[in-house]
């Protein structure tokens, strides 16, 4: 879920960078947050060379820079996508998707009463920043990022979601919305 996690990981990155721009965007610090980023990329580096040893079964040949970069970007499905075999155009289901998502969350994994206090949750996140007028809660940051992974992962999922094996693995990904929608209740 790497891939996913950008999604979570760009608009709370960009909200921090916005809010505490006077120290973190000087010339001092963001060469050490840049610097930052890249470390936690090292794991990557191993791989060309962990492709060079691998065994019966291993997920490619990443001792060539092509092979890397198709396991990287998962160019076997497409990057950014989670199934090869449906020509379904971006977006096509995501209101579906939404819905599903919803009723999922609010039906089954929140037993009903969960979704209207997790819904109180985020209203009053979003009012404690509106009321303030200022966009520097760490409620608004997370609406926000909840918002962007919601609707940026449904228009990017082309899984077949009328069978239930590819909706099972679609719903796979709706756990790190759990995360965010439980930490409102």
């Amino acid at each position: 879920n790497q891939r996913t996690l950008i999604m979570y990981a760009v608009p709370l990155v960009l909200w921090m960078l916005f809010v505490a721009r006077a120290q973190l965007l000087t010339l001092r610090t963001f060469p050490i947050l840049i610097l930052a980023g890249l470390l936690g990329l090292t794991p990557y580096a191993y791989l060309p060379f962990a492709g060079k040893n691998a065994g019966f079964g291993a997920w490619g040949e990443m001792d060539s820079m092509e092979g890397f970069l198709t396991h990287f970007l998962r160019k076997e499905y497409g990057t950014f996508r989670l199934y090869s075999g449906n020509d379904n155009k971006h977006g096509e289901q995501l209101s579906k998707a939404l819905v599903l998502y919803v009723k999922n969350v609010s039906m089954e994994s929140m037993l009903t009463i969960g979704a209207p206090v997790a819904l109180l949750g985020v209203l009053r996140s979003l009012t404690e920043s509106l009321s303030a007028r200022s966009l520097d809660s760490a409620g608004f940051a997370i609406a926000l990022a909840f918002t962007f992974y919601m609707v940026l992962f449904h228009y990017l999922s082309n899984l077949p979601l009328d069978q239930p094996l590819y909706f099972g693995v679609h719903m796979r990904f709706w756990m790190q919305a759990h995360i965010v929608a439980f930490a409102w209740l």
